[in-house]
């Protein structure tokens, strides 16, 4: 017997992140093609491809500086974990 997926347990977030695909060759104000739409919560955020690397990036920073002040024990201190930098 399989147990039923419960999404809720990885965040609030969680089932609702996606991605949904740009048909409509669109561009946005600068000129710059839109590739698709992030889909958070109940958002719909047009974003280009240098947007969606950057957030890719982003990502991956945050997660690698929360691992780094979590195992230093910097997590309760602003201050100190605010000067963690990747290398």
């Amino acid at each position: 017997m399989s147990k039923i997926f419960n999404g809720k347990k990885y965040g609030s977030n969680w089932e609702s992140i996606g991605f949904e695909l740009n048909h409509s060759r669109t561009k946005d104000s600068e000129g710059v093609d839109i590739i698709g739409f992030l889909l958070i919560d109940r958002h719909r955020i047009p974003i280009t491809w240098t947007e969606a690397s950057r957030i890719t990036q982003e990502l991956d920073d945050g997660k690698y500086t929360y691992n780094v002040a979590k195992r230093l024990g910097l997590l309760g201190n602003p201050m100190k974990a605010k000067n963690i930098i990747r290398v």
